[in-house]
């Protein structure tokens, strides 16, 4: 069971609901969205540094061109988790 892992005495990590539905702490969703865009964007900056040394700038901008088609999308969906999940606005 989650949060079988809890010392005695400590607040559960995860608040329960009425209908037995279990509701995470808005804080774990941000910080592992957080962290998770983190190394993705880490990891497309590695991918574009090594496309435009290694492989010359036509395919330095192609990457560059995915890279930012791949990212809307991605970042739209870390803005709505972030304001519907948690409540952000």
């Amino acid at each position: 069971e989650f949060g079988a892992a809890d010392p005695p005495g400590a607040a559960p990590s995860k608040a329960h609901v009425a209908d037995g539905e279990t509701k995470r702490s808005p804080a774990r969703l941000i910080g592992a969205v957080a962290i998770g865009d983190f190394f993705h964007n880490l990891c497309d900056g590695f991918f574009l540094g090594v496309a435009f040394k290694g492989c010359g700038n036509k395919f330095g901008w192609g990457v560059a061109l995915a890279s930012v088609l791949h990212e809307l999308p991605q970042e739209l969906a870390d803005y709505a988790v972030l304001t519907s999940g948690v409540g952000m606005t």
